[in-house]
């Protein structure tokens, strides 16, 4: 649209001037050098932009300097985290996530390969954080009923309660046994988690309904977006390595391969 209008404007422009030239010839020098004038103006506001306009490669290294300052406010995993593995690793992924996100469910078993290989050593573990999305309307009660699992139960149930409802395949006859229908709403959702880990359907819907764990992911939210999470075109999942003194970025769904060297880095320096 862009290209039409400049092209509209030029023939508007070019119109203008050749009306006024055709009733008064004997001014035809006044026009053309308001024309010339006005292209000299033009010229020199369009050469200025291009000089101070960044370059993509600017442009990109600015955003990587926002991230870099924002990640800093991310805080430490504590006792109040969802924490998977050995509390005491050299490295932490920070993760924040939401449960209906299509790019989390992705990156989801990335962060269970990691933790296969990285984990069972004691290097890494795994902080996962509640960042239900507006755009996603079974996310919230979903993480609701995670929270209230968790604090039910234990942090097994918790973790085998996130898998079950990231273990969801989008799109028809593409439910293998045990997989939960993500045609289902968001309560019968966590009705068939609750009922494939065999916990108490009833006292989690309760809880859910009542909202008693609202204020926590209200405040996550906030803790969320202070991060960084939704600037410089990031979304969920949005995780942080976090190593001693060193954090480092993973961009959204990033394959195994892109995580692993970045642990690595983080596990070296």
């Amino acid at each position: 649209m862009s290209n039409t209008r400049q092209s509209s404007g030029a023939q508007q422009k070019t119109a203008c001037v050749h009306k006024s030239m055709e009733p008064q010839k004997q001014n035809y020098a006044i026009p053309v050098a308001i024309v010339i004038a006005g292209l000299l103006i033009a010229g020199a506001v369009m050469w200025g932009r291009a000089a101070t306009a960044p370059t993509p490669e600017q442009s990109r290294k600015e955003k990587l300097a926002s991230i870099n300052r924002l990640i800093q406010n991310v805080p430490i995993a504590t006792s109040t985290d969802h924490l998977l593995g050995n509390p005491a690793a050299p490295v932490v992924v920070i993760e924040y996530s939401d449960i209906e996100c299509p790019f989390c469910r992705s990156f989801h078993p990335t962060m269970q390969q990691i933790m296969t290989e990285y984990g069972t050593r004691g290097e890494v573990a795994w902080g996962y954080r509640q960042f239900p999305l507006d755009i996603h309307p079974k996310a919230y009660p979903a993480s609701l009923a995670a929270e209230c699992v968790a604090n039910l139960y234990d942090s097994t149930n918790f973790w085998k309660f996130i898998n079950a409802l990231m273990e969801t395949k989008i799109g028809s006859n593409e439910y293998p046994t045990g997989v939960i229908s993500d045609t289902l709403s968001a309560e019968e959702r966590v009705a068939e988690a609750s009922k494939k880990l065999s916990l108490d359907t009833t006292k989690i819907s309760a809880c859910v309904s009542a909202e008693t764990y609202k204020q926590k992911l209200v405040d996550l939210r906030a803790e969320g977006i202070k991060a960084g999470l939704g600037q410089n075109d990031t979304g969920t999942p949005y995780s942080i390595i976090i190593a001693g003194q060193n954090r480092y970025f993973i961009d959204g769904a990033q394959p195994y391969e892109a995580v692993k060297a970045l642990i690595d880095k983080a596990l070296t320096q």
